[in-house]
Order: structure tokens, then sequence, then C-alpha cells
């Protein structure tokens, strides 16, 4: 399972304080994914997905879909 940002950040860092262990904010203050979905931070992911104020955060449960960000950031 892979945790994304998809598109859409509005930069409100909820995701960042809810999982500072998966999520950050880059230096133009939008959120981005910067460490692995584990057992130990499922539950503070999920506070994440649910306190996101643009609701772009997912769980990329299956193959398919390519989010627009996803862990180990690139570049």
């Amino acid at each position: 399972m892979k945790v994304y940002i998809k598109s859409g950040c509005n930069g409100c860092g909820r995701c960042a304080s809810a999982c500072p262990e998966v999520f950050a904010l880059d230096k133009s203050g939008l959120g981005y994914v910067h460490g692995p979905l584990i057992e130990e931070t499922e539950d503070a992911v999920q506070l994440a997905i649910q306190r996101c104020g643009a609701q772009v955060i997912g769980i990329e449960k299956a193959p398919g879909g390519v989010p627009d960000i996803v862990w180990p950031r690139s570049g």
C-alpha cells in the first residue's frame, strides 16, 4: 500500500500535524509524503486523510491508478 497526495493540496498542514512520520510540507508550503505507510502509522494516516482540508490524500491499496505524489518522493 502507498500513501499519496493528489494535486490540489491547499497547504493547510493538517496532514503533517496528524502524522509527521509520513507527511511534511515542502518549501512552497504544500504537503508531500516523505515516509512509508507502516502498521505503526496507519491510524495517524487515516486521521490525516480525514483532516485534509482539500481531501487530496489517499491510500493506493491495489496496483492501478498512478497518484501524483507517492513515497518515496523524487526530485
